[in-house]
């Protein structure tokens, strides 16, 4: 029992480290804090070993744990933009995005899967020269695409309907953006760097800060798909405080 009870106290100290870690901007934080779903099951966890070896410690440790991954979540969840309603001359548009990985070789499944969803548009991230050769096999759905060749920081974008392409490199690394100008809106794919040290942090801050400017100028319905590589909240609300203020009718 007292290797149980070593053990539990020993997770979710790691646990609560990690998730107050979290909740401050920057690195390591930024890193950490995709993972406080898998933070918060360890918490809960840490109450059920707590209720087997009926220790109050191991309960306040397992309590607090779980307070501290929770609770950005949920003041994350709740603290959400509202948009403006849909204008009554608006249309539905569909998208689908895929983070494919550039080392995943499972290409069928991904372009089944863009065929059973046949969304308007497809993006995509990580695209490879080799994925930018598997996925010819989609322009028999969508005769308009972009597909940069840019090693594994590749983006692709697939359309059913013609659109005017532009190509941005932001931050220090000159990671890609995609800008497709499909007259009555906008879409933007994007793909930063991680923030897995601090260097690629303060990259990642500036690629958001960016594309929050890009977005902000725009004067018509915008989508920003990709994989922004953002968990805090001050780099993401960037964002979205840039959208929500430019979309000002529906699509």
């Amino acid at each position: 029992m007292a290797f149980f009870r070593v053990l539990a106290a020993t997770g979710l100290v790691i646990s609560l480290a990690a998730g107050l870690a979290s909740c401050f901007s920057g690195w390591p934080g930024d890193m950490i804090t995709p993972f406080r779903v898998q933070l918060l099951v360890a918490g809960v966890a840490g109450l059920g070993v707590a209720a087997v070896v009926r220790q109050r410690w191991i309960l306040m440790l397992a309590a607090a744990a779980l307070a501290v991954n929770a609770l950005p979540m949920a003041v994350r969840g709740l603290d959400r933009p509202v948009l403006p309603a849909t204008a009554s001359h608006s249309h539905a548009v569909s998208l689908v995005f895929s983070k494919v990985l550039c080392d995943n070789r499972d290409f069928d499944r991904v372009t089944a899967m863009a065929a059973a969803q046949d969304a308007d548009i497809f993006a995509a991230a990580e695209t490879t020269p080799e994925w930018t050769r598997h996925l010819e096999v989609l322009k028999a759905r969508y005769p308009y695409s972009f597909t940069p060749s840019m090693g594994i920081f590749g983006v692709s974008l697939y359309a059913k309907r013609p659109f005017t392409p532009a190509l941005y490199r932001l931050g220090r690394h000159r990671m890609p953006l995609i800008r497709a100008d499909f007259g009555d809106m906008v879409v933007y794919v994007a793909h930063p760097m991680p923030p897995a040290n601090a260097r690629l942090t303060f990259d990642n801050e500036d690629y958001i800060r960016d594309l929050a400017g890009l977005v902000g100028h725009e004067t018509r319905p915008v989508i920003v798909a990709g994989d922004l590589m953002v968990a805090q909240p001050g780099a993401a609300d960037e964002t979205e405080d840039a959208v929500a203020a430019r979309l000002r009718h529906g699509l």
